[in-house]
């Protein structure tokens, strides 16, 4: 899910949304739709009709958008569904490969463990390739607090969140990253990322979230602007 709303959020700058839906086969009148995926080193056509599994009131069991009337998302992961044999198998998973399979592009996982990173985080680098990212319309990226000591179910009803509010095993959409304050003065800048949860809810609790003290600062004040 974070990685299509990835690619939503990238296919609002570019064309990346365009090139899975396959041109001319948006027939929903007709009942079905045709997607385009990535699928071991070649595009792959499938296609679905436009029924979706609901409950009993009529709502969608799984991947919905906030306004009912957009429905690319759940003709889109029932794609996906389809392309990997069931719903189940999109339980989880890696959110690297499933941006390979959105776009057909290369994908790089970052370890924030990693000990080559851990010096790339205390040299700067890593937040200067990171920025240097943002500044590209064809990238995609996500995020997730990974720790195998935590059974996930999966399931809203089955969260298990950090007191700072971040979810654990739980991928969210990286949307923008900013640099605020006067160059090379530290102790005044502000480097912040903007994350998407794709489940539409649960907040960040730690610095800079909505009532923080933060945002009373002049520093603050100047990010806000």
């Amino acid at each position: 899910m974070s990685s299509i709303a990835a690619a939503g959020y990238q296919g609002e700058r570019g064309a990346l949304l365009k090139r899975l839906i396959k041109t001319g086969s948006v027939e929903l009148g007709l009942g079905f739709v045709t997607f385009e995926m990535y699928s071991f080193g070649e595009w792959v056509e499938t296609t679905v009709d436009t029924l979706l599994p609901c409950n009993e009131q009529g709502e969608p069991l799984f991947a919905h958008c906030k306004d009912p009337n957009e429905v690319w998302v759940p003709f889109l992961e029932k794609a996906y569904a389809k392309l990997y044999g069931s719903y189940e198998a999109l339980d989880g998973g890696n959110v690297t490969a499933a941006i390979v399979d959105l776009s057909g592009g290369v994908g790089e996982r970052i370890d924030l463990l990693d000990d080559d990173t851990v010096l790339e985080i205390s040299d700067g680098s890593l937040w200067r390739r990171l920025l240097r990212y943002q500044t590209k319309e064809n990238y995609m990226m996500a995020c997730a607090l990974v720790r195998d000591d935590v059974v996930d179910k999966g399931t809203k009803t089955d969260p298990h969140a950090t007191d700072l509010g971040i979810l654990v095993n739980h991928a969210y959409t990286l949307l923008d990253v900013r640099e605020v304050g006067e160059p090379y003065q530290d102790s005044t800048k502000a480097r912040l990322l903007k994350l998407r949860n794709p489940w539409g809810d649960g907040e960040w609790k730690g610095p800079w979230s909505d009532h923080d003290d933060m945002w009373r600062t002049p520093l603050g004040q100047k990010v806000r602007r």
